[in-house]
């Protein structure tokens, strides 16, 4: 059986997620068989392939393309993602199991996951020599302890070794680690194998005496300073906390819109490859229309309720009609597709009343005039994307199959309904496809990246690797329980 290790942190966003993907492009690099890992991850960006019926979270993809490893849902077995405020969808094993999720939930739902989770450890620790666990959050929060699943919890019944992290950028990272050690029970504290200092900018002299002090105090040694390494921003993106966009030229431009909480990451992430374009996620409609624009997209949020109505809270619905005057191409993805629909009349019958009978998982619609059955079996999903739930429309709706037009015909892939420069696709994921993204990028008259997606994760991957293997040192040895 191999051995597990757990990354926390003091607290969100110190970097556990890179962090941990190059632990695990190291391991694999001195030929250990490794694999990721992440109990219960929050976030709304996401991953899907043409192997994969679900999907997992987009941090969990990226440590296993470090790891050489095929995604799998076993690395992310319960994935929340927020849809608005208290109110999240639930993901288990890739699948979607409850729309109307509240966290903290029950206690028998607790039980499970726990049981569940355990279970893909020793499974996986069965078949690698190495599981590098993420830990989620903080690694002391005082009022979710009760509901801890994927931290300190999570270490003591895996029998790992707990390495922290602190985030140096924001300031406070030597009063947090003093901080956490006081908040840590004796047969907790000493689980912690050292500590981390990541994001540091300036020279490490400096810390020697802070540094002293600290490991006195705590009892904990460092086991490395990690500076800012550039390459963290060039990964896809877990989350949007920070204003990492481009920096805005003459360049065509893209607005992907963010009417529920961040859904559009997974778009921005793709077309994030392409640089002659720029590209811009927005929560609300701008006043103007800038001269570069060429595409609006809205993803697939989940809701078509809750996206219709906030595209006309946020004003994007006038914005809509008024930019596809000016020729702007309009592409909605799933629920967007069905918004995007809706909001230019096209649904042959049904009204915005029919649209309010939608239960909050939008999956089938029950009125006088239709009864569908949301089966996945009309849309071809070989272009390593995923159908959507709502991809009957295209079918039922339109009547028959051969109204389908297909979208970017040199990818002989993606259908979906095109009326002028409206479109609607019924596949989530498209943007992470090379094919349809260079096809894309053609039909707008942009020169496309020739970069394909995975490969340039791999690529930062191994440089990043080097660059933390060489602040960490012969610490290796000892984060890793060797």
């Amino acid at each position: 059986m191999g051995t597990s290790i757990v990354l926390l942190a003091t607290s969100s966003n110190a970097g556990k997620t890179f962090i941990c993907s190059c632990l695990c492009k190291i391991a694999r690099n001195i030929g250990l068989r490794v694999v990721p890992f992440k109990a219960q991850n929050m976030s709304n960006a996401s991953f899907k392939n043409h192997e994969q019926i679900g999907c997992i979270n987009v941090a969990q993809w990226i440590q296993s393309v470090a790891s050489n490893q095929f995604s799998s849902s076993d690395f992310n077995p319960f994935w929340i993602k927020p849809l608005g405020e208290r109110i999240s969808q639930l993901y288990v094993e890739g699948d979607l199991i409850r729309c109307k999720f509240t966290y903290p939930s029950s206690r028998r739902l607790r039980t499970r996951m726990k049981t569940k989770i355990i279970d893909k450890i020793n499974w996986l620790k069965n078949q690698n020599d190495l599981v590098v666990i993420e830990g989620a959050g903080s690694i002391a929060e005082g009022n979710l302890m009760a509901f801890d699943v994927g931290n300190v919890w999570l270490a003591k019944r895996t029998s790992s070794k707990i390495s922290l992290i602190a985030d140096m950028e924001r300031g406070g990272a030597l009063a947090s680690i003093a901080g956490t050690s006081c908040l840590m029970c004796n047969s907790e504290h000493h689980m912690i194998n050292g500590f981390l200092l990541n994001k540091f900018v300036g020279r490490v002299s400096l810390l020697s005496s802070g540094l002293k002090s600290l490991e006195k105090i705590t009892e904990w040694s460092c086991l490395g300073i990690i500076p800012w390494i550039v390459e963290a921003l060039k990964l896809p993106w877990e989350d949007t906390l920070f204003d990492r966009y481009h920096q805005l030229d003459n360049k065509p431009m893209v607005f992907v819109v963010d009417v529920l909480f961040g859904n559009g990451l997974d778009e921005l992430n793709g077309l994030n490859l392409e640089s002659n374009l720029n590209v811009v996620m927005l929560k609300s409609a701008p006043n103007w229309i800038p001269r570069e624009l060429r595409i609006i997209i809205l993803p697939d949020s989940g809701s078509v309720v809750s996206t219709i109505t906030r595209l006309h809270q946020t004003n994007w619905s006038d914005y809509l009609i008024r930019t596809r005057t000016h020729g702007v191409l309009i592409i909605g993805v799933g629920a967007g597709f069905l918004a995007t629909c809706s909001s230019f009349g096209w649904f042959k019958g049904s009204t915005w009343t029919d649209l309010k009978t939608f239960d909050a998982n939008t999956l089938c619609l029950t009125t006088s005039s239709y009864s569908l059955c949301c089966k996945c079996e009309f849309l071809s999903a070989t272009f390593r994307a995923c159908a959507s739930l709502y991809a009957p429309w295209l079918h039922r709706i339109y009547g028959n199959q051969n109204k389908y037009e297909q979208l970017i015909e040199c990818t002989g892939f993606c259908y979906g309904v095109r009326r002028s420069n409206v479109w609607g696709i019924g596949v989530n994921g498209v943007f992470m496809s090379d094919s349809f993204r260079s096809g894309l990028m053609r039909f707008i008259g942009v020169k496309p990246s020739e970069l394909v997606y995975e490969n340039h994760v791999q690529a930062i991957m191994a440089d990043a690797a080097i660059k933390v293997a060489n602040c960490i040192g012969i610490n290796l040895y000892r984060l890793f329980g060797l």
